[in-house]
C-alpha cells in the first residue's frame, strides 16, 4: 500500500503538486481485459493553488473550478453512473507514504457528485467540478491544505474502479516574504573633496521590498553585522575593509499598508583613508513582524559598497596601446588548464600561445575558461578577441566571467559583460585601467558555426 501512494505521489508531482494529478497505471500493469473506470487526466495542467493569509488566492482561480471528465480503458458496457466524493481520509494515507503534513480541506463544495459516461463511450461529458467560494478555512492559517477527491462507486460490476481514481488538489500556505536589496556600490570617484557631499545622506531606495503589497504595516529589525566581511570578500576576491563606524538611521523599517518597499537611510562612518578597493557595511534582516508577512532567508543580507570605483568590464574599444607580444617575455596562455590545444585529426599539438602572433590554434567551447599570464605585472586598460576568418559565425554572445590577479590566488572580479554577437572582434575595457600578472575569463554560448578565436591582444593605457 505504501508503495502504490509512492507511486501515487510521484503522478501527483510530489509536493510541488500540480494539484489537480491523478495516473493510470492499471491499463498497463494489470490484465487487459479489465474495463477501469479512473480519474482522466489527459491535457491538464492545472497551476499549484498558493493562498495569502487573508484567504485569497495569489493567482485569480474561476470558480467553481472545472476539472477533469472520468473515463474508461475499454467503451462502456451500459450506460453508467459514477459517483464522485471527497474522502478527507485519503490524506492521511498521503501524508503517511510521502513525509508530508497536508490538512483536508473542509470548506470545498462538491458540485458534481456524478457523472455518467453512454453505452460505448470511452469519457464522460460532464467533469468534476468543485467550488472554494467559501474561504473562512485559509484565513489567519498558515497550513499547508489538501482536497482529494475521489471515485467512489460506479453503476455496474463488470468494470473496476482504478486505483489512479483519486484526485488531489493541493492548498499552500505562501507568506508575504520580506526580501533586502542587492545594491549597486556607492562609487565616490577619486576626487576626495566631493566625498562629503556624496556621503553627506547615502539613501537606499526600496532596500525592503515584500512580495505584495502589505495588508497592514510590516516592521523590518535589521542590523549591521562586520562578522559578514570576510566571508565576502573571499567569495568574491575583493578586499572591501568593514566600515565599523557606519550606523543605521533606524534598526527598524516599516514597510507602510498598501506599499510594498521601504527605504534605508545610513550614517557613514569616516571615510576619509578610504582602502582601494573601499568599504563594505553589511545589514542583516533580523526579525520580521506583520500580518501575514515572513522573512525570505535566501535574500535577508545585504552588503552596501562605497568605493572610489566599481569594478566592471565594459564592451567597447580599449584605450591606449596593443601590447607588444615577445616570445622571451614568458607569457603563457591556457584554455581548461592546458597550454596547448591537441589537433586529434593530425596527432599535432599547438601553443595557445600563438593566437598572440595573430594565428589560428584550436576553438574554445561554451564554459572555456582561458587564463593568460604575462609573466609580470603589466598595467592594462582592455583586450581584443578576433575570430577566425573575420566572421560573426565563429563568436560567442558574452564573458560570463573576467577576473585578475597579481598573485594567481587572490583574484578581482570584474563581472561579466555582453557581446556584440555579429560582429567578429569583441573588443573589451576594464571601468579603470589596472594592473595585474593574469586574467583569466570564461566562454559564454557560441554563435553561428562554433567559437574559433584568430587573435588576442591586449591594450595598456
Amino acid at each position: 500500500m505504501k508503495k502504490f501512494w509512492k507511486y501515487i505521489a510521484a503522478c501527483a508531482a510530489a509536493v510541488m503538486l500540480l494539484p489537480l494529478v491523478a495516473c493510470n497505471d492499471d491499463d498497463t500493469v494489470d490484465p487487459y481485459d479489465i474495463n477501469y473506470i479512473y480519474c482522466y487526466q489527459k491535457d491538464n495542467l492545472y497551476p499549484s493553488i498558493e493562498y495569502r493569509a487573508n484567504g485569497n488566492f495569489l493567482e485569480n482561480i474561476d470558480d467553481p473550478l472545472q476539472l477533469v471528465p472520468v473515463r474508461l480503458t475499454k467503451p462502456a458496457p451500459a450506460d453508467l453512473t459514477v459517483e464522485i466524493t471527497i474522502d478527507p481520509s485519503a490524506v492521511d494515507e498521503y501524508n503517511a507514504a510521502n513525509n508530508t503534513a497536508y490538512k483536508p480541506v473542509t470548506g470545498a463544495q462538491l458540485l458534481t457528485t456524478t457523472l455518467t459516461i453512454a453505452k460505448g463511450e470511452y469519457v464522460s461529458p460532464e467533469v468534476i467540478s468543485v467550488s472554494l467560494a467559501d474561504h473562512s478555512e485559509f484565513e489567519n492559517n498558515s497550513d499547508n491544505l489538501m482536497l482529494p477527491i475521489v471515485i467512489k462507486s460506479i453503476s455496474a460490476s463488470n468494470v473496476s474502479i482504478s486505483k489512479s481514481s483519486r484526485l488531489f488538489i493541493a492548498f499552500n500556505y505562501s507568506a508575504n516574504f520580506v526580501s533586502l536589496k542587492n545594491i549597486s556600490p556607492v562609487e565616490v570617484g577619486n576626487d576626495q573633496s566631493t566625498w562629503a557631499t556624496q556621503l553627506a545622506n547615502v539613501n537606499i531606495t526600496d532596500f525592503a521590498t515584500s512580495l505584495w503589497d502589505a495588508e497592514e504595516p510590516i516592521n523590518v529589525n535589521i542590523d549591521i553585522d562586520g562578522t559578514l566581511v570576510k566571508a565576502y570578500n573571499e567569495a568574491n576576491g575583493t578586499d572591501y575593509v568593514f566600515m565599523s563606524d557606519a550606523t543605521l538611521k533606524a534598526n527598524t523599517i516599516t514597510i507602510p499598508t498598501g506599499a510594498k518597499t521601504i527605504d534605508l537611510g545610513i550614517n557613514v562612518g569616516d571615510y576619509s583613508n578610504m582602502p582601494e578597493d573601499g568599504f563594505i557595511i553589511p545589514v542583516r534582516m533580523t526579525a520580521v513582524d506583520g500580518f501575514g508577512a515572513a522573512a525570505d532567508d535566501k535574500a535577508n543580507i545585504s552588503y552596501i559598497l562605497i568605493c572610489r570605483r566599481v569594478p566592471a568590464i565594459i564592451s567597447g574599444t580599449p584605450t591606449g596601446n596593443v601590447i607588444a607580444y615577445n616570445e622571451d617575455d614568458g607569457w603563457t596562455i591556457t584554455v581548461n588548464g592546458k597550454d596547448v590545444y591537441e589537433d586529434e585529426e593530425y596527432g599535432e599539438e599547438y601553443e595557445w600561445t600563438y593566437l598572440l602572433g595573430g594565428y589560428y590554434v584550436g576553438p574554445w567551447e561554451e564554459g572555456s575558461t582561458i587564463v593568460i599570464d604575462f609573466g609580470s605585472p603589466r598595467t592594462i586598460s582592455g583586450f581584443v578577441i578576433n575570430f577566425y576568418a573575420g566572421f560573426w559565425q565563429y563568436g560567442f554572445n558574452k564573458l560570463t566571467s573576467v577576473k585578475t590577479s597579481l598573485d594567481g590566488n587572490k583574484w578581482k572580479n570584474w563581472g561579466e559583460s555582453e557581446a556584440n554577437w555579429y560582429l567578429a572582434s569583441k573588443q573589451y575595457q576594464f571601468s579603470y585601467t589596472t594592473t595585474v600578472q593574469q586574467i583569466e575569463f570564461t566562454i559564454g554560448e557560441g554563435v553561428g558555426y562554433g567559437i574559433n578565436p584568430e587573435s588576442l591582444k591586449f591594450y595598456e593605457p
